[in-house]
């Protein structure tokens, strides 16, 4: 799936990952697309959030919409939650009784501009600069703060690595914006270890995070896509580079949105 605000929601076959095929464009004005089981929520900004049915993706259709909606969304697969990231707030809703119709679980009152929840942890991203805050949320109708990071104002990601430790990314998006590495294994007590930041240092930023196994995929803005070997997380390696614009030219926020690992492709907005 793809969204591209006003042009709606594409719904691409990728089976052949060399020759993807639109089979259904869904109207809308979409910033961020989420998939639970069958359906798709997408949103943005000025809002709603439209439920997509995607049973038969080439007939994929709204079939219900939020009144709000959010400059980000996130779904926990592990127990069918849907976060809905507001510049004033975090909405939280259930997906399991009815994934057409969510039900609004509880509010979190403090800036959301992405997170990434963890079952009863969510890592909320502030905006700009600003921190990242851990929250509680094993009771959802009264989220708990129960930490906070002082950079990841962006957007985050979850290594879960093969000694059981839980480690996190953040990530920043200003002028030399960076990702940096936390031991989260006990999120009240969260543990500086690492950063990774491209060459260019001050001209470019980060955007995205996302992990796979024990690789992150890092959309870099200018510095296009980064690829970093996570299996020692106090020095994380760099392995794969794929820029098309080496010289970065152009706008500080042209290129590489997001990328995100699927199988043997790897799917980057642009």
């Amino acid at each position: 799936l793809q969204t591209h605000l006003n042009n709606g929601m594409y719904v691409v076959e990728t089976t052949d990952a060399a020759n993807p095929t639109v089979v259904r464009t869904v109207p809308g004005n979409f910033r961020k697309v989420q998939v639970f089981g069958n359906y798709a929520y997408a949103t943005t900004d000025s809002g709603p959030t439209s439920v997509i049915d995607l049973t038969v993706p080439e007939q994929a259709s709204v079939v219900n919409q939020l009144g709000l909606g959010g400059h980000t969304l996130r779904v926990d697969q592990s127990n069918g939650r849907l976060y809905l990231n507001r510049s004033s707030s975090l909405y939280i809703y259930d997906l399991l009784a009815d994934p057409t119709t969510p039900t609004l679980l509880g509010i979190w009152s403090g800036g959301s501009h992405d997170c990434r929840p963890n079952g009863d942890v969510v890592y909320v991203n502030g905006s700009s600069a600003g921190p990242t805050r851990i929250l509680d949320v094993s009771n959802p109708i009264q989220p708990v703060q129960i930490g906070e990071l002082g950079d990841g104002g962006h957007s985050s990601a979850l290594y879960f690595a093969p000694g059981g430790e839980t480690i996190l990314l953040t990530c920043d998006e200003y002028p030399g914006g960076h990702v940096n590495l936390w031991d989260v294994t006990n999120p009240g007590q969260p543990q500086w270890l690492s950063m990774y930041q491209t060459p260019t240092n001050g001209s470019t930023s980060i955007h995205n995070v996302e992990v796979k196994g024990a690789y992150a995929y890092l959309g870099y803005y200018l510095d296009q896509l980064r690829v970093l070997d996570l299996r020692d997380p106090s020095n994380p390696a760099e392995v794969g580079i794929w820029d098309n614009n080496p010289n970065n030219t152009g706008f500080f926020w042209d290129d590489a949105w997001e990328a995100i690992p699927d199988h043997d492709a790897i799917y980057m907005n642009q």
